[in-house]
């Protein structure tokens, strides 16, 4: 594959975390839920055509808005084809570019999010469903946001597709109360995806930025909506406060800096200030601690501490064990050992550890490795934390974890 290939495919792969939803959205507004499928299959071909026509015409000044006619044009071909619509319904009049601005998007995306969480359907197919719709997302990357495997992953999707096919869900807002049960949902979902992009599931890269940026955009336009309520300010908090590292969390080769060896001097100052803001807005709006306000409370720890040293380990052990006790969390109860062992607490740690069922580690083996690595280099056991390396290498999934691991088990043996 030539450079120019390589170019082409980057800003097609691009566009299509730019763009996927947002199409969806806009014809879903036009033509119906009943005709998903239909969309579904016009997009791809658009973003097919692109691989195929740009190499050689070269890249269009609006790629975005060439991508939306292609799948318009060949949308109304497919419905045409199908009789599912009449001359008279059809929209010859294209795509214009007012039509795909942010503000003419903002409402449809908006309305896909809350449609997708219908109480009718399980909660998993909603999360499935919502990822894969408005986000783009391949299986793999599903698989590894939910911890399900593929086949579950493709099973959730034909169902609930057939399941909007049958019922013929109205593309229009739910009630004013049912708009707000479904909000819990679509904060889940939107930390799903910042979270695949923070701590991407994808084998060569540590971090996908377009993914974080991509859950940000949909939370500003429920920051701005009126349903917006704490867990939405929280969760917008919490990303801020994420995003704010990530000049710092990867060198210039692409290999991942653990948080003690990050420059500080490269967090977005900026980002920090949203993230407090947005934080404050949380508390003010209710006093109650929600799981994402505990989340950015801890995030803030360590955004406003000036080194490690100087973080207050105490306050976030405290966090970690609020957040622990609403829902047992093995994950949380590793944060909360990493926590004992940079507060001296080793004998704590040790007992904490040992007390986990390695066999409940679904989706967390390798960070659960990692964490004992952590836990017997404290107790400088040689023996262990090499054991601990070697069980973090065969559990890792990606090439990139696993040349991290493999480097740092190299430097260990060298000590």
């Amino acid at each position: 594959m030539s450079d120019e290939e390589r170019n082409i495919n980057s800003v097609v792969d691009k566009l299509f975390r730019q763009s996927y939803g947002k199409m969806v959205s806009l014809f879903l507004s036009k033509y119906g839920t009943s005709n998903l499928e239909f969309i579904e299959n016009a997009i791809m071909e658009s973003y097919y055509k692109a691989m195929k026509s740009w190499p050689f015409n070269g890249i269009p000044s609006n790629g975005q808005a060439w991508l939306y006619r292609s799948a318009n044009n060949s949308l109304i071909d497919s419905l045409r084809r199908a009789k599912r619509i009449s001359s008279d319904e059809l929209d010859l009049s294209g795509i214009k570019e007012e039509d795909i601005s942010d503000e003419s998007i903002r409402d449809p995306e908006l309305k896909l999010l809350f449609l997708i969480c219908h109480p009718a359907l399980k909660k998993e197919d909603q999360l499935v469903f919502m990822l894969k719709t408005l986000s783009g997302f391949g299986d793999h990357e599903i698989s590894h946001a939910l911890m399900q495997n593929k086949a579950t992953i493709k099973k959730r999707l034909l169902r609930t597709k057939a399941w909007i096919k049958t019922n013929n869900l109205k593309f229009d807002w739910p009630d004013e109360q049912e708009l707000k049960s479904r909000l819990v949902m679509v904060h889940k979902v939107l930390y799903l995806l910042f979270n695949e992009g923070f701590y991407s599931s994808h084998p060569e890269y540590w971090i996908r930025k377009d993914l974080c940026l991509e859950a940000m955009r949909l939370c500003k336009y429920l920051v701005d909506h009126r349903l917006a309520n704490n867990e939405t300010y929280a969760l917008m908090s919490l990303m801020c406060y994420h995003i704010s590292r990530y000049e710092s969390r990867v060198d210039d080769n692409g290999h991942i800096i653990l948080l003690q060896d990050q420059d500080r001097t490269k967090w977005n100052k900026y980002m920090i200030k949203m993230g407090n803001f947005y934080l404050q807005k949380s508390a003010k709006t209710s006093s109650e601690k929600s799981t994402y306000q505990i989340e950015a409370f801890i995030s803030a720890q360590h955004c406003l501490a000036k080194n490690l040293k100087s973080t207050n380990w105490k306050l976030l052990r405290e966090l970690y064990q609020i957040l622990y006790k609403k829902g047992k969390a093995i994950i949380v109860l590793l944060n909360i050992i990493i926590v004992n062992l940079y507060l001296d607490n080793v004998e704590e740690a040790k007992l904490q550890f040992e007390s986990i069922d390695v066999s409940k580690l679904k989706g967390i083996k390798t960070t659960y490795y990692m964490v004992g690595m952590k836990l017997y280099e404290k107790l400088k056991d040689q023996m262990r934390t090499e054991l601990m390396l070697q069980q973090a290498i065969q559990s890792s999934e990606g090439s990139k974890e696993s040349t991290f691991l493999k480097s740092k088990l190299k430097k260990i043996k060298k000590v």
